[in-house]
């Protein structure tokens, strides 16, 4: 028999500490980048639904797969709120639209995808970086990832390779597309100097000029080419999508950086793991089935999306307790997949778990796992996603031993994606 659900001050919640609640937890960017413990440390405290008093205002944690899936089944709780707003604003992000607009957009983005040559691109962007893991050489796995996968990404967008001068205008717009919806929460101040917004602009400038000059490019030559760029221009033709250079230049942009930051974050991370657990990495190497347990192993770790949340539009119901509407609630894969009533020996690297259970990897919870979150909103580009990362770490360590200290500890710190503050070191052995 299902139960009356209870109200929304039944929810249980971490102790106060303050008048303001949890405040003071969330305020500052030190905070924000530590707020996958702070999570984790409230879902062990709290259990699979946590009310967090933020001030006046009240954020919602679910961290088990039942309230989730309730979550994201509901209509009435896949909008994202003011600050991906303003970010749309802000960096012209089509990805983060609401309602209709979004619905348009996804079609439009998915039939894109559909024909993109994975594979070849992966190639293609691995031939330009794997001779730098020579005998001897040491690279910090986050770095040489990055440029890596942005290598990778352009030729699967656009047939391009990455021009390294570009870097620092992507590792801007990466961190700003997170810091307008983290900034805003846990230091509005920051947006009050004019020269942040002015580097800003003139980074999304630099990166649209520089896939506006491959679209033109295509347009003049009239090829036809199996990647994303190729699926706009079809989509164009039977009239699902702008023949425009603009409109084709911000379904790049958008593109490359939804996909450069999971696929690099998870990548590298992957790979350092392997790097400090030899056994694993010989597996891998030799047997397909053992490398995709260590990449799924590597995901449940350090999940491609480890932070999501939505903003409730009606009241929603979830975990037996009601969630009225305007409330923020968050998942964190990264919180799910490190709790122990889930996992055994949480933080323990072991490829082994997935034993038997290589099922194709989906947005959504499947069981407590769920690296590239879920729902309505989920990643538009999973698909191509688990691939790529597959493929890379297969190609790397098919190429060379890596070696890392089994006693180096990364630093976990979060803005948008995971990274490591004291690096992923790794040496060519």
């Amino acid at each position: 028999m299902r139960h009356e659900a209870l109200g929304f001050e039944a929810i249980p919640r971490p102790t106060r500490h303050a008048v303001f609640g949890h405040l003071h937890e969330w305020v500052g960017k030190g905070n924000a980048q530590k707020v996958l413990e702070t999570l984790l440390d409230y879902a062990e405290r709290c259990g699979p639904v946590a009310r967090i008093p933020l001030g006046p205002a009240n954020l919602v944690l679910l961290s088990d797969p039942d309230p989730i899936r309730e979550l994201l089944a509901a209509e009435q709780a896949n909008v994202k709120g003011w600050p991906y707003v303003l970010t749309r604003v802000v960096l012209d992000n089509v990805l983060l639209l609401n309602g209709e607009p979004w619905a348009s957009a996804r079609g439009a983005y998915r039939a894109a995808l559909k024909g993109a040559d994975a594979e070849r691109a992966c190639d293609a962007g691995l031939a330009r970086h794997l001779g730098s893991l020579v005998s001897g050489a040491r690279i910090d796995a986050g770095e040489w990832v990055q440029a890596l996968v942005a290598d990778v990404v352009c030729e699967l967008l656009c047939g391009a390779s990455w021009d390294r001068a570009l870097e620092p205008h992507r590792a801007r717009v990466q961190y700003e597309l997170a810091a307008v919806g983290i900034d805003m929460q846990c230091q509005p101040w920051a947006y009050l100097s004019p020269a942040r917004w002015v580097a800003m602009r003139r980074s999304v400038a630099v990166m649209r000029a520089f896939f506006l000059a491959h679209v033109e490019a295509r347009l003049e030559s009239g090829e036809d080419r199996d990647d994303v760029l190729g699926g706009f221009l079809r989509a164009a033709d039977e009239g699902a999508y702008p023949r425009e250079p603009n409109a084709l230049r911000d379904g790049l942009v958008n593109f490359f950086f939804t996909a450069h930051d999971v696929v690099s974050a998870s990548a590298s991370f992957c790979l350092w793991l392997l790097a400090a657990h030899p056994n694993a990495q010989r597996a891998a190497r030799d047997d397909d089935d053992a490398l995709g347990r260590a990449v799924r192993e590597s995901l449940r770790l350090f999940p491609g999306y480890p932070l999501f949340s939505r903003r409730t539009k009606g009241e929603v119901e979830v975990g037996g307790y009601r969630v009225p509407v305007g409330t923020d609630v968050i998942v964190s894969p990264f919180v799910l997949h490190r709790l122990e009533r889930h996992w055994p020996d949480p933080s323990r690297f072991d490829p082994d778990r997935f034993r038997g259970a290589l099922e194709p990897v989906r947005p959504g919870p499947r069981g407590a796992y769920m690296p590239f979150g879920g729902g309505y909103r989920s990643c538009i580009a999973f698909a191509l996603a688990f691939p790529l990362l597959e493929r890379i770490v297969r190609r790397v360590i098919r190429h060379a031993e890596l070696r890392a200290d089994a006693r180096h500890v990364p630093d976990i710190v979060y803005w948008g994606s995971t990274s490591s503050a004291n690096g992923l070191p790794i040496r060519v052995a």
